[in-house]
């Protein structure tokens, strides 16, 4: 069976470091994936894949064989399952090979050539690449683009090392800097469902969408259930073995809201054990917490998945505070869920 060129240029910019296409030779270049190339990664380009002659190089390990040996190598896949992605159709519109850039302008906060999903200009040049179509039909169904609370950009990085290929979710701050970020896995690989930005202390995601006028802040584990709650921030994940509900960062955004009373939005404590063992810990401390109805709590894992089974774009104030519960009285509560 011919392996088709699309699906071989995604499975080189899925894996090679910061690749570049040549239209003069008609080659891709890209750190390679096999060797790592040592302490040049990211300074020098030595892997090459030459559509003419069907095969990928390094010129620095060695390595010189067909692309079907390279993608199985790079993936672990066998012939079997490489035939079965392409049996999907995932790569029907590839990479595009002009590299034209499409004039913007980006945080250097953000991954490598990121692109705002939100942006219609940049959205319109690369609509027809695989990747971001991935993760428009990933945002659609989630309900992300309709979310009361969704932030103002949503972004996709093709190139980056760490969160290529991922839909990158950004942490603004009150004056409108992006201080942190996670990227949700789009493609079906063996990467984590969630990365945060490395050498980065995590800050509140939507923080810049608060109004301190408001009674409450709602706290959420995940930032894509605060999409779905006005005035709340996410933590960016929980630990249910420990007290520290926040890092130093965090704790210093909390602090400024000291008016506004906070109650925590957790997964469901039905269905999710570390959920329940953090609950328990907010209520331990007095802290309030949204305790999930059983009639929704055995159904839908967060907040996220319910608005999406109901089409709705917001959890709302009366129903979360309805089921809220502090101290005490919350672990009353606590103990009849089994």
């Amino acid at each position: 069976m011919v392996i088709p060129e699309e699906y071989i240029i995604q499975k080189f910019y899925q894996h090679a470091g910061y690749p570049k296409y040549t239209k003069s030779t008609n080659t891709y270049t890209g750190g390679c994936p096999v060797c790592r190339e040592g302490k040049s990664w990211g300074r020098k380009s030595r892997c090459y894949y030459i559509p003419n002659d069907n095969v990928i190089c390094c010129h620095n390990c060695g390595w010189y064989s067909s692309t079907t040996n390279w993608i199985m190598e790079v993936e672990s896949i066998t012939y079997k399952e490489m035939m079965q992605q392409i049996d999907r159709c995932d790569y029907e519109y590839g990479i595009p090979k002009e590299q034209e850039t499409v004039a913007k302008k980006l945080s250097e906060d953000l991954p490598r050539d990121s692109i705002n999903i939100f942006d219609k200009t940049q959205l319109s040049y690369y609509k027809n690449h695989s990747v971001v179509r991935k993760a428009i039909v990933t945002i659609v169904d989630r309900r992300l683009n309709k979310a009361t609370n969704k932030p103002k950009s949503l972004y996709v990085s093709l190139n980056d090392y760490t969160h290529k290929n991922r839909l990158i979710i950004p942490f603004y701050d009150n004056t409108g800097r992006c201080t942190f970020y996670q990227s949700r896995k789009l493609l079906d690989d063996n990467t984590p469902k969630y990365l945060s930005k490395v050498n980065s202390e995590k800050s509140l995601f939507n923080y810049d969408n608060i109004k301190s006028s408001a009674d409450n802040i709602f706290i959420t584990e995940g930032p894509i259930d605060s999409f779905f709650i006005e005035n709340s921030v996410a933590v960016a994940g929980i630990q249910d073995n420990s007290r520290q509900s926040f890092t130093t960062l965090q704790r210093q955004q909390i602090d400024r809201l000291f008016l506004m009373q906070s109650v925590w939005v957790l997964d469901s404590q039905w269905l999710d054990e570390t959920s329940k063992n953090k609950t328990r810990k907010l209520l331990d401390s007095n802290q309030c917490v949204f305790l999930w109805p059983k009639d929704v709590g055995t159904k839908f894992k967060d907040v996220n998945d319910m608005c999406v089974h109901f089409n709705v774009n917001h959890l709302s104030h009366d129903y979360i505070m309805k089921n809220t519960y502090c101290g005490a009285k919350g672990i009353l509560k606590l103990n009849q869920i089994r």
